[in-house]
C-alpha cells in the first residue's frame, strides 16, 4: 500500500491557478532522510522566502522568529484588499487570508451562518470568524514533513492562488452581509457565479 507521501509525490495537476501541475522533476520527499520538526520548519521557511522572492511580492511584514511573511493583495473578485500570511510551523505550511474588514457585532450570527454554509461545500481550506471581534480568515494547512524546498515552493505556487480566489469569491459579499442581506441567498449568488 502506498504511503500518503508517495501519493503526494505522484500527484499531477493539482488544479491551482498556476496551471500545469505535478511536482517539479526530482522534487518531493527525501525518503532516506527523516527531518526533525525544527529542521523541516527551517526548510519550509526557506521555501516560503524563495517563493515570495520568485514572485517579486512586496512584503508587508516579515517575522523571522515566527517564520512568517505577510503580504497584501487586492482580490480579483472585487472584495477589496486582503492580507496573505505564509507561515512555517513544525511540519506544516500554513496559508491564511484575512479580511481588512471585520463583521460588526450585530451581524455576527448572520456571518457565522454565511461562513458555515460556505465551508459546507469547501474541498480545501475553511473560513473562520473570531466571534469576539468579527475578524474573518480563510485557512489552508499542508503537511510538508520531509519535503524539500523545491516541492514546498510548488505546493505554495499551486495553493496560494487557489486560496486567494476562494477567499475573494466569498469575501466580496461581506459588504452585503453587513448590510443585512440573507446569508443563504448570498452563498447561492457566490456558488452560482462560480459555475
Amino acid at each position: 500500500m502506498a504511503s500518503i507521501l508517495d501519493l503526494l509525490k505522484s500527484v499531477r495537476g493539482l488544479g491551482g491557478a498556476g496551471g500545469g501541475g505535478g511536482a517539479p522533476q526530482g522534487a518531493g520527499a527525501q525518503p532516506n532522510r527523516s527531518r526533525s520538526q525544527a529542521e523541516q520548519e527551517l526548510v519550509t521557511w526557506h521555501a516560503i522566502k524563495a517563493w515570495v522572492a520568485q514572485e517579486k511580492l512586496k512584503i508587508a511584514r516579515e517575522e523571522e522568529d515566527k517564520r512568517t511573511i505577510v503580504t497584501v493583495w487586492s482580490t480579483a473578485e472585487g472584495g477589496g484588499d486582503c492580507i496573505s500570511i505564509l507561515r512555517a510551523q513544525e511540519n506544516f505550511l500554513k496559508c491564511t487570508f484575512m479580511s481588512k474588514m471585520n463583521i460588526p457585532p450585530n451581524r455576527i450570527a448572520n456571518a457565522a451562518r454565511y461562513f458555515n454554509m460556505a465551508n459546507w461545500g469547501m474541498n480545501v481550506g475553511s473560513f473562520e470568524m473570531d466571534q469576539s471581534d468579527g475578524e474573518v480568515s480563510f485557512k489552508m494547512n499542508y503537511v510538508v514533513e520531509n519535503m524539500d524546498e523545491e516541492y514546498i515552493m510548488h505546493v505554495i505556487d499551486e495553493s496560494h492562488p487557489m486560496g486567494l480566489v476562494t477567499f475573494g469569491r466569498y469575501h466580496r459579499m461581506m459588504g452585503r452581509l453587513i448590510d443585512g442581506e440573507d446569508p443563504t441567498e448570498l452563498v447561492k449568488i457566490v456558488e452560482q457565479s462560480s459555475n
